[in-house]
């Protein structure tokens, strides 16, 4: 007669294995539908600062008829063909999270075109607000300083790298305004180092 104890752990041992085996087979249903919404989020963002109509069926034909990548060992640059504004993803830790966004720039690699958030985990009503529409559209014309970049602030003063601070988010505002600066900079140096639009 089979002892309790092993038939608990023959028990759980199968278990596991049907789990297991579930899991899996449903990373490998859904790997593809995956990576093609991220794909999404990315590419929409850019072609959507850009200002060009897409559908989710074409975005992507959209994306490589108008935008080229140009990629480094630190960072992946997308310019658009026609305007020559350039997108980059920035991304660091909100208070709960990462927060991945997308910043476009002007040519001349300071005025900001757009800012769109792709993911989050920011307490809604409060630090979630740095997702919004509404709150994104403040960065629209905002020209980063070359050395400080951007200041995200509760006490605007008019300057022009100033953009208002989120009411009852000073932690997600400050993290985003760290996120932004480090990634700012390195982008930076990298496009002044490879000759910006030139190559």
């Amino acid at each position: 007669m089979m002892h309790p104890h092993v038939k608990i752990i023959s028990f759980m041992v199968v278990l596991g294995l049907i789990v297991s085996g579930f899991l899996v087979g449903m990373d490998l249903l859904t790997r593809d539908r995956i990576e093609r919404n991220q794909a999404y989020r990315l590419q929409a963002a850019i072609l959507a600062a850009n200002d060009y109509d897409f559908t989710i069926g074409n975005f992507a034909e959209v994306f490589e008829a108008n935008i080229d990548t140009i990629e480094t060992d630190e960072i992946t640059f997308y310019v658009d063909q026609d305007s020559g504004n350039i997108s980059f993803v920035i991304e660091g830790g909100g208070v709960w999270g990462p927060i991945t966004a997308v910043m476009t720039l002007e040519p001349d690699f300071r005025t900001i075109v757009a800012m769109r958030v792709l993911s989050q985990e920011e307490t809604p009503g409060l630090g979630g607000v740095v997702a919004e529409a509404d709150y994104l559209a403040k960065y629209v014309g905002v020209i980063l300083d070359p050395e400080t970049g951007i200041n995200i602030t509760h006490n605007p003063t008019g300057a022009d790298n100033e953009v208002d601070a989120i009411t009852g988010g000073t932690r997600t505002s400050a993290s985003f305004e760290w996120m932004i600066n480090q990634r700012y900079q390195t982008a930076k140096q990298v496009w002044e180092d490879r000759g910006g639009d030139d190559e």
